[in-house]
């Protein structure tokens, strides 16, 4: 960081500072660059018939993950569950999960 960028931040209120902050951990992301869950060991896919119900959770250690919903210039396969920091990730190799997942489960 330069001396001139020193100066010009240490003359911006700190509230200020904190605001934007604030603001910008608020905004929804506009692309998604985090770890999908469903490359976890511990995600696990609805086996029941029909919609999940509404409190279902992947996540086999209860952690509330995010859904990500394709943007109109991202390819369709691009969905699912992810979370920005996850302690209990485990990443299971591809050949593996794919073995483990249900007959039925289109992704």
């Amino acid at each position: 960081m330069t001396e001139e960028q020193r100066r010009l931040l240490a003359s911006i209120p700190k509230s200020e500072l904190l605001a934007e902050l604030v603001r910008r951990e608020n905004q929804p992301p506009d692309e998604q660059v985090h770890p999908w869950c469903d490359d976890c060991a511990h995600y696990k896919t609805f086996d029941g018939a029909g919609d999940p119900p509404a409190k279902f959770n992947p996540c086999s250690k209860k952690h509330k993950p995010h859904f990500w919903t394709p943007r109109p210039w991202e390819s369709t396969e691009t969905f699912g569950y992810y979370l920005a920091v996850c302690e209990d990730r485990k990443p299971v190799h591809e050949q593996t999960r794919e073995s483990a997942l249900p007959p039925h489960r289109i992704r």
